[in-house]
């Protein structure tokens, strides 16, 4: 364990609970960035991920007040990917409806020499 890692530090983590599709959107494929965020934040977190689909479960372990930090840097990562999905979803839905309705790019009939 990391030298300011104490280990009265494990008896009450701090609990979020957010999509399982986030983890990888916070935390990078198969989480690589966690041991980063542990190092910076002088916590430890442990991701409890049932299913995909589902929900996801974070313990962060560590000091409270940062505990309150990480936590609220999780929340607000996670608005801002769920903002980015919302994001695409709209851009891909206007997409299709302009296939759909035939308005692609529009060729000039009358072309400029």
């Amino acid at each position: 364990r990391p030298y300011w890692f104490h280990i009265e530090y494990l008896k009450s983590p701090k609990t979020v609970h957010l999509e399982a599709w986030l983890v990888e959107a916070i935390f990078g494929r198969g989480a690589e960035y966690i041991p980063h965020v542990e190092c910076v934040s002088q916590t430890l977190l442990h991701v409890n991920q049932w299913d995909p689909e589902g929900e996801a479960e974070i313990f962060i372990f560590g000091r409270p007040d940062y505990q309150k930090d990480v936590s609220k840097m999780i929340m607000n990562l996670a608005d801002y990917h769920r903002q980015l999905r919302a994001q695409r979803t709209e851009l891909d839905q206007l997409e299709e409806f302009i296939q759909r309705a035939g308005l692609g790019p529009q060729q000039n009939l009358h072309p400029v020499a």
